[in-house]
């Protein structure tokens, strides 16, 4: 499909992906490179501005708003860099409306000529506000000249897409006849030259739902996207958009291109650096201290296959499972997937592109049901096959996580949900026990022959220390780590077998447990020395206002873990370092059972 050149053609793609129930993904290009393959990821509009130039120069975006260039002398320059490598996707100026030095009809007539279809105004003054914007607006230099800028455009029958920042804003866009409007809520955050103020997400919510009510009532058929402020990334947006009604999709643009850059770059390179020349046996090259064989052939070489078959489970939301997929993949691992149901494709499929491409990995996905685990383990390991047997035949499993698990509870005999039957156990014994079982038992022969393979057992504190409802669960994860300790012993001269114990994890699904079960936890957690709140924890960024005064109010200022915390003490596990560790349950669970 040809790039489309009429205002026409754009807003006829944008309904029809709104109607066939996908958001609308727009996205800044500051150089060619970018917009390459921001077309190749399916984004639906790509906007060329001033400050994507500095951006990719490893300045701030708001380096865009300062005397350093003509700002849309510089979209000009930048056409003939992004306009010829994309082939499908409209392509937008960002404008700056306020020029004093241009006649505005005559520059967008040039814009169109070079091949832009739309714009946006950008440098925008909407991004300033006190004494100075008030000056601004009593010099001609105010909104109300971007506003004419875009009310020009549409009369050029030009697609126009306006950052507004308030009500009144979004109002005066939506009578110039904005097509789309972009609610901005502020510089983005996150990264090495992000801003580090922003609305929480919580807030975001308010301010995009109140500007977006607002353009419908001036013309209903306006859609609206969100940008900026603490959007940093694909969970940033799908937080917002799932509390937000009537809001198209998101623009991106450092999001878009420099976030995911700064540390695949820095990745690749600490990922070279790591290599160490051999000091013997020439058909030999470390890793980070592990060895890798080389397959000779005639493209030169490649490292043998470190084949990590992960069972993700729950990939609708974030989990543990996808914090060990990141962890390992960061550290270079190859990544085999396994997801249960249709539902978790889409997740764990973009899951796997993610981390292919911003850590230079081969990662897979692969549907199987381990409820049926006769049949699903047969699927997993013919996959793993298929895609890291190397040219020669050589295949091998270095590392096996066993993460599945379910859990219902249910008290004996059960006042609403009646007594524990044969379907209820069966169902918790076959996926929590059964599948690791079959999975360990034929990944077994793939593993080295000298104890570099690593096994590691997803448990929980459910094991051993009695959690009212957990009859049968806590029954299944103490049968996991009996099994642990015996593989220990039996795969000692192939790989060690540790399994780990989280307790409580942070996600919507604890937050939205409510207080009866909080008070339940709360003697549990006040005995873990961890789960002390620490106000100046980075990680805390994560988490809303409103789950941070949860935290403190109603759960005693005590927190569950992150799951990047459980994927670290996993990750350990996996590397050399942990060699002479065997047979363990590795406290993961910040104290609240101690011991091994």
């Amino acid at each position: 499909m040809p790039r489309p050149t009429t205002r026409q053609d754009v807003l006829a793609r944008l309904r029809q992906t709104i109607a066939e129930g996908s958001i609308i993904v727009g996205a800044g290009a500051g150089i060619g490179l970018s917009a390459k393959f921001i077309e190749k990821g399916g984004a639906d509009l790509i906007l060329v501005y001033n400050s994507g130039r500095f951006r990719m120069a490893g300045r701030g975006s708001l380096a865009g708003m300062m005397p350093y260039s003509d700002a849309n002398q510089v979209v000009v320059e930048m056409a003939t860099e992004v306009l010829p490598v994309v082939e499908h996707t409209p392509v937008l100026a960002g404008v700056c409306g306020t020029d004093p030095f241009r006649s505005m009809s005559s520059f967008l007539h040039q814009l169109r000529a070079l091949g832009f279809v739309g714009v946006q105004n950008f440098p925008t003054v909407g991004l300033i506000d006190g004494r100075f914007r008030q000056n601004l607006e009593e010099t001609g230099m105010g909104y109300d000249k971007e506003v004419e800028m875009i009310r020009l455009a549409h009369d050029m029958d030009l697609v126009t897409t306006p950052y507004v920042f308030t009500v009144d804003e979004g109002e005066r866009m939506a009578r110039a006849g904005a097509d789309v409007i972009v609610v901005h809520v502020g510089l983005t955050t996150s990264g090495t030259i992000g801003a580090q103020t922003a609305l929480s997400l919580d807030d975001c919510v308010g301010v995009i739902q109140e500007i977006r009510d607002a353009v419908v009532r001036v013309n209903p058929e306006v859609i609206v996207l969100c940008h900026g402020g603490p959007l940093a990334g694909p969970e940033d947006a799908e937080y917002v958009l799932g509390r937000t009604r009537g809001v198209h999709g998101f623009f991106g643009a450092s999001s878009m291109e420099r976030l995911p850059v700064e540390l695949a770059i820095q990745e690749n390179a600490q990922a070279f650096k790591r290599l160490k020349i051999s000091q013997s046996y020439n058909n030999v090259a470390t890793f980070g201290g592990e060895i890798r064989y080389r397959h000779w052939g005639l493209a030169g070489y490649v490292y043998s296959i470190y084949t990590y078959t992960t069972t993700l489970s729950q990939l609708t939301k974030p989990g543990i499972g996808e914090a060990i997929a990141r962890n390992l993949a960061a550290k270079g691992c190859s990544l085999l997937l396994n997801f249960t149901s249709e539902s978790s494709r889409a997740r764990t499929e973009d899951l796997c592109a993610s981390l292919a491409s911003t850590h230079f990995i081969r990662c897979v996905a692969v549907q199987a049901d381990l409820l049926h685990a006769e049949e699903a383990v047969p699927q997993i390991l013919a996959a793993a096959k298929q895609h890291f047997t190397s040219p020669e035949g050589r295949f091998q499993i270095d590392v096996l996580i066993n993460n599945a698990g379910v859990s219902a509870d249910r008290f004996l005999n059960d006042p609403a949900k009646g007594p524990i039957d044969r379907e209820y156990f069966n169902w918790h014994y076959s996926i929590n026990v059964l599948a690791p079982l079959l999975l360990t038992q034929a990944c077994a022969e793939f593993l080295p022959t000298d104890r570099s393979g690593r096994v590691v057992n997803i448990s929980s504190v459910s094991s051993s220390i009695g959690f009212t409802g957990q009859t049968v669960y806590g029954g299944t994860k103490a049968a996991l780590e009996a099994m642990t300790r015996t593989w220990a012993r039996e795969l000692a001269d192939r790989a060690t077998v540790n399994a780990v114990n989280p307790g409580p994890v942070i996600g919507d699904m604890y937050f939205a447990t409510g207080e009866d079960f909080w008070n339940q936890m709360q003697g549990f957690q006040d005995a873990t020395p961890l789960s002390k709140l620490v106000e100046d924890d980075p990680q805390l960024k994560s988490l809303s206002e409103e789950q941070i005064r949860l935290i403190r109010e109603k759960m005693g200022g005590r927190r569950p873990a992150f799951t990047s915390e459980i994927a670290g003490v996993v990750g350990m596990l996996c590397t050399a370092d942990g060699l002479w560790c065997t047979g363990s349950v590795v406290c993961a669970n910040g104290g609240m059972r101690m011991g091994f």
